[in-house]
């Protein structure tokens, strides 16, 4: 890892998790060698500070994380600790090696969606071999796939400005119906404005260099309302990349002076805004064990 973020011209690394506010939060360490530092001075070509104990176990201040009661605030400790199942990814923009993490307490409670989510998925899988096994199909190992459509509306930065219920909820919460709605149904499927696809392009270039693989981008119902979907994966794998995703429609979009809404249901009357979930159970090899088992028989 330390020979791959060298190679990338990386300086820090930073742990990445999912805590319960529907964020996702980041801790930033330099990784820059402090004896060689004062030895050498800064150089280009300084030696980076890595070992495996900084990747089993990184400490950080857990009090204002939301903990539904867990803890009391004299013992709000709180780690971060890699998510070996889940992929490490480069940014080179900001040349940062982003590492997908848990945050637990110190006796293992979850303080963040992800260890709910790998506990259940352990779960799962423990049931579904022994299912598989009921129906008499000799699995051994399988995996949850997942595919995920994210859809969004995208509004100027302008308009948004002037809604102080958009600003604080992402949403709404008073006005009236728009002249022009959904009711021609023009919008779904149609050409993606030029000024929209030049964003989403450049939002691509980035999955791609950090590993997101995309499928499909269109328009979506409602006005100004627009989709992209990833390619088939690993559910823990598809979940991550979903998150990463919306932050970085986010980014860009506003970069170019729009916002990208992500919330569920921003607009009265309009259509909504989904995140489907595709997903199925796999053997290691990828077939699809629900397809097998209930598939409908040729005549």
């Amino acid at each position: 890892m330390l020979e791959w973020a060298s190679k990338n011209g990386v300086d820090h690394a930073s742990f990445l998790c999912f805590p319960h506010n529907s964020t996702m939060c980041e801790k930033q360490e330099s990784l820059i060698d402090l004896k060689y530092f004062y030895l050498n001075g800064v150089k280009a070509e300084s030696r980076l500070l890595f070992n495996n104990s900084y990747l089993q176990k990184g400490e950080t201040d857990g009090s204002s994380f939301p903990s539904g009661g867990l803890r009391f605030t004299h013992r709000a400790r709180a780690y971060m600790i890699r998510d070996p199942f889940s992929e490490i990814f480069i940014r080179k923009k900001n040349k940062i090696m982003y590492i997908p993490s848990l945050l637990v307490t110190h006796h293992g409670l979850a303080l963040d969606d992800k260890t709910i989510f790998r506990k259940s998925e352990a779960v799962m899988k423990s049931s579904a071999i022994n299912l598989l096994k009921a129906l008499g199909v000799n699995a051994k190992e399988i995996f949850l796939a997942l595919g995920l459509e994210q859809e969004f509306f995208v509004i100027p930065k302008s308009a948004y400005h002037k809604r102080q219920d958009l600003l604080f909820t992402g949403r709404t919460l008073v006005g009236r119906v728009g002249a022009k709605n959904q009711q021609f149904s023009d919008h779904y499927f149609a050409k993606i404005p030029n000024e929209i696809e030049a964003v989403l392009r450049e939002i691509e270039s980035e999955f791609l260099e950090i590993g997101i693989p995309f499928k499909t981008r269109h328009n979506e119902v409602a006005n100004n309302q627009f989709e992209y979907s990833a390619i088939f994966t690993d559910a823990g794998k598809a979940i991550d990349q979903n998150l990463i995703a919306m932050e970085l429609l986010k980014e860009f979009f506003e970069k170019k002076g729009y916002i990208a809404l992500l919330h569920e249901k921003p607009f009265l009357e309009l259509n909504g805004s989904g995140k489907h979930a595709n997903w199925s159970i796999n053997y290691v090899d990828g077939e699809n064990k629900l397809k097998n088992l209930f598939s409908v028989p040729k005549d």
